[in-house]
C-alpha cells in the first residue's frame, strides 16, 4: 500500500510539472509530501511585456498588439515582422515574435525558458537580471512557451500553447 501511494504521488508531482528525476529515489510518502509542496511554490508570474519597451531596438508594440498570459495559456495578436528583430541568430528572419516579463516571486535559484519544439534546436535559456525574453514562433499550433523553474533542487517546468486572437 505504501509504495502504491508514494507512485500516486509522483505521478500527480509529474502531472503538476515536477521532473522525475527530483522524486526518483524518493520512497516515503512524507517525502514526496514534502515534494510535492515545495513544487507547488515554484511558479513565477508571466507578464506581457509593456509594449512601450524597447527590446533588439523595436517596441514591443510592433509586433505584439496584444499578449494575455493566463494557466498554461498564453493569447494574443502578433503582427509578422518582415527579416525579424536582429540581422543574424534566432531572432532574425521574418516570423512572429512573443515579448514576456517573468517575475521571480518563488525566489527560484534558476528560470529558464525556450520554445518548444525549437525551430533552432535551440534549448532552454537562463533569464539574466531583466527578466524577460522574446521568442520567435513560427507555428501557433504546434509551439508551446516552457518555464523552467528550479529552488533548491526541486525543478518544474510549464508549458505554455500558444493562441491567436482573430482580429
Amino acid at each position: 500500500m505504501k509504495t502504491k501511494t508514494v507512485n500516486a504521488l509522483k505521478d500527480l508531482y509529474l502531472a503538476n510539472g515536477g521532473s522525475l528525476s527530483d522524486v526518483i529515489t524518493v520512497n516515503t510518502i512524507p517525502d514526496m509530501i514534502e515534494a510535492l509542496a515545495e513544487s507547488d511554490i515554484l511558479n513565477v508570474q508571466v507578464l506581457a511585456e509593456d509594449g512601450e519597451a524597447e527590446i533588439f531596438g523595436a517596441k514591443v508594440k510592433t509586433y505584439q498588439a496584444a499578449c494575455i498570459p493566463l494557466k498554461e495559456n498564453i493569447l494574443g495578436y502578433w503582427i509578422e515582422v518582415e527579416g525579424g528583430l536582429t540581422p543574424t541568430g534566432t531572432l532574425s528572419g521574418t516570423g512572429y515574435f512573443v515579448a514576456l516579463k517573468f517575475v521571480n516571486t518563488c525566489n527560484a535559484d534558476k528560470i529558464e525558458v525556450g520554445v518548444e519544439p525549437s525551430e533552432t534546436n535551440m534549448g532552454l535559456v537562463e533569464l539574466d537580471e531583466d527578466m524577460n525574453a522574446v521568442f520567435k514562433i513560427s507555428n501557433f499550433e504546434t509551439q508551446k512557451i516552457v518555464v523552467k523553474v528550479t529552488k533548491n533542487g526541486i525543478t518544474k517546468t510549464t508549458k505554455y500553447a500558444l493562441n491567436v486572437m482573430r482580429m
